[in-house]
């Protein structure tokens, strides 16, 4: 079984909120926030796990990108 977002919420390990994720890549660094569900915000567009964030935010810097996985991408404040 996967470990997702809501699991380490629930767990106390990781805690919701505006601006609780970054990712830096190729020069540019954003901030997500986090809802209490997982969910990843930002620029208005909800991403169900960072995986989806990831390989969407990096797509539009490297359009050929098939796959990356977003635990490895995105930090934790």
């Amino acid at each position: 079984m996967e470990t997702t977002l809501k699991d380490l919420i629930d767990a106390g390990i990781v805690s919701p909120g505006p601006r609780a994720l970054a990712m830096s890549y190729k020069s540019v660094t954003v901030h997500i926030d986090l809802d209490e569900d997982g969910r990843l915000i930002w620029n208005g567009e909800t991403y169900p796990n960072p995986s989806n964030f990831s390989r969407k935010f990096k797509r539009r810097i490297t359009p050929q990108i098939q796959s990356d996985n977003g635990f490895q991408s995105i930090s934790y404040k």
